[in-house]
């Protein structure tokens, strides 16, 4: 019997994989071995935050042709992804999320309210710290786009990209250290954490009411 201790297992589901689109395998690869985790998203809530039903809302709007066993197969890849916050010692992670991506509804009634609850128990955790950057800064260094900043245990730092169609990793040091200028210069522009906390907590109230209507 041939003896590859689930190596050769582990590479056929790799190349079978259709839970995730195909040029996001290097971050998928590169989350676990993270020790920390910086993101800016200025859209939607990243990856690695939501819930499920919040993960099913964006997937379906973003594939309106794929039939729904696809979109399933998507939101079981987003949540597998998720299983870096069960271990011992999971990542540290800093969000930076415009302020839209927190008051835009997205799905049916209770899925912002439970998206927010999440932000709020990874922040008591000390997992996350979420940052808000309010509508009334208007211009701000992170109108380019979306990255993720990832620290990795071997002591490298790589920031990945993603546009509609595509991502890929970044390696290359000078880019790596603009992009870790550009966050910092995010988190400036940012509201506080207490401040962005009492952001959540109102935006929560508002959901939690607007349900209730």
């Amino acid at each position: 019997m041939l003896q590859g201790d689930g190596i050769l297992i582990d590479l056929w589901e790799r190349l079978h994989n259709d839970s995730y689109p195909h040029f996001i395998g290097e971050l998928v690869d590169a989350e676990p071995l993270a020790v920390i985790i910086r993101a800016y998203e200025p859209q939607l809530i990243p990856g690695l935050l939501q819930t499920e039903g919040y993960a099913r809302a964006t997937l379906t709007a973003g594939n309106s042709r794929a039939p729904v066993e696809v979109v399933e197969r998507l939101v079981v890849g987003r949540m597998k992804r998720q299983n870096i916050w069960n271990k011992r010692n999971p990542a540290h992670m800093i969000a930076i999320v415009d302020e839209t991506v927190i008051r835009r509804p997205i799905g049916p009634a209770g899925v912002m309210s439970s998206q927010i609850g999440r932000f709020l128990d990874m922040i008591e955790q000390r997992i996350l710290k979420l940052l808000v950057i309010p509508t009334g800064r208007g211009q701000h260094p992170g109108l380019t786009g979306p990255f993720t900043l990832l620290s990795l245990t071997d002591g490298r730092d790589l920031v990945y990209v993603e546009d509609a169609l595509s991502g890929r990793m970044v390696h290359t040091p000078g880019a790596v250290r603009a992009m870790v200028l550009q966050f910092g210069d995010l988190q400036e522009v940012a509201l506080s954490p207490d401040e962005s906390h009492r952001l959540l907590k109102d935006a929560k109230e508002g959901f939690d009411g607007s349900e209730l209507a």
